[in-house]
This record gives C-alpha cells, structure tokens and sequence, in this order.
C-alpha cells in the first residue's frame, strides 16, 4: 500500500512576506511608495487582512515597510540597508534539517556523477564545462549575484551531462529544484561567494580535465560539504544575532 506524506501547512502570511519582499528587492516597489491601504491590498493578494497585518508586522520589524499612524504602509526610505535577510530566519530555522539533508544528499551525489564525469568526459562537452566555468569567474565581478548563481548551476549541468547517465542527471535536477524553495532565503544570509569557493571550483574542473576520478570525486564532495557547512553556521549565527537583537520571532 502507498504510504502518504503529510503535507506541511504554509503560511498565507510568509507567502505575502516573500512576495513583498522580493518587489522591494526588485523595484516594484520604490523606497517611500505608499502601500494601497489594508482591505484593498488584501483583496488583490487574495488573502485576509489578519494575515496581511502579520505580514506587516514582520516586513517593519526587520525595516523594510514603515507604519505610519493614520497614513498607512510605506517602503521604508532605508530599505535598501535593511536586514531582508532576517525574514527568512524562522522558516530556515524551522526547515533546517530538511536543508541540510537535502545538501547531505547533493554531496554524496554529485561527488559520483563528478567521478564518472571525469572518466566520460568528451571534447564537446569538455569545451562547454570550460566556457561555462570562465564566465562563472567573470560573472563574479561583473553579473548580479542571481545570474552568478544561474551560472553556477550551469556549470553543475554541464558535470552531469559529461557523465552520460539519464537517471543521475534527473535525480541531480530533482535535488536543485527542491533546493530552489530555500535558495532565496539561504542566500540572503550568504550574500557574497565564499573565496574558497572559487578555489574549490578550480579544483573540481582541473580534476575532470585531468580525467582523474578520484580527485574530481573528493574535489566535489569537499566542495557541497563546505558550503553545506557553511549554510548551517549561517543560519545560527543569524538566527542568535536577531534573537539578541530583538527582532526575530521564536518558534
């Protein structure tokens, strides 16, 4: 018999939060833009105003809207140097075991399509891993974080591509896309590349054009395993610093 999973209830009010958040982020909405008042907004979002309010409520404490008595809701004029990042701490902190066991399972993973890739890797794709990868660097001084990261991924496509097995590609796929829920949150804790990442990258690459298994299986586990790392150091240095700052929400 099927066994089925519970599904996880959402929040009307952390899907109201996000999607705020990121028309802030993007300019939708400018720095001291009035928000339309509670009822009307509630109706266009499709969601009740207690809800709305809740919203709110996080958006001010971490400084991206300001409530003005009798004036409504506006962006803050210092959104821009607002915590955004701080939105996201309780759902990171209440998911952060799926995380990173989602990460557990990208690093056993990747480090086997990585292994294959190398002994598989052909002179086509071996041409676009290094394309791929050389605008990875440039785009790290130059692009927006989001087209870094698009670039990144690109170059973890291309690895599992060079390994030539249909189910692994798929599975690695399956693996980002559920990753992709959190990606938002995670990188507003980690908004700058780590430096040892670009090493690692380096590493990983020279190992496949050396067509050396080994070393390209041990390069890409190191390399998931240090961010992994690095994601859960993030997530509890963040989470103490609002908690000790008085505006994070206790779970």
């Amino acid at each position: 018999m099927a066994s089925f999973q519970p599904i996880e209830p959402v929040r009307l009010s952390d899907i109201v939060v996000r999607q705020l958040q990121r028309m802030i982020a993007n300019g939708e909405l400018a720095a001291g833009e009035r928000l339309p008042p509670e009822r009307e907004l509630a109706q266009q979002l499709g969601v009740s105003r207690a809800s709305l309010r809740e919203a709110i409520r996080l958006l001010e404490r971490v400084g991206l809207i300001e409530v003005k008595p009798g004036a409504g809701a506006f962006v803050s004029e210092d959104s821009s140097k607002a915590d955004g990042g701080a939105i996201w701490i309780p759902w990171l902190v209440e998911h952060r075991e799926q995380l990173l066991e989602l990460l557990e399972a990208r690093e056993l993973l990747e480090a086997d399509v990585a292994r294959l890739a190398a002994s598989r890797l052909t002179g086509e794709i071996r041409d676009e891993l290094v394309r791929v990868y050389q605008e990875w660097r440039e785009s790290l001084a130059q692009k927006p974080l989001a087209d870094v990261h698009a670039l990144d991924r690109a170059f973890h496509d291309v690895i599992g591509k060079a390994s030539g097995n249909r189910y692994l590609i798929s599975v690695t796929k399956s693996l980002y896309e559920a990753f992709h829920d959190a990606r938002d949150g995670v990188f507003s804790l980690k908004p700058r590349i780590r430096p040892a990442a670009v090493e690692e990258h380096e590493v990983i690459l020279q190992a496949l054009l050396a067509g050396d298994p080994e070393a390209a299986y041990e390069a890409m586990r190191a390399h998931i395993r240090n961010f992994r790392n690095d994601v859960a150091n993030a997530i509890a240095q963040s989470s103490q610093r609002i908690s000790h700052d008085g505006g994070g929400s206790s779970q």
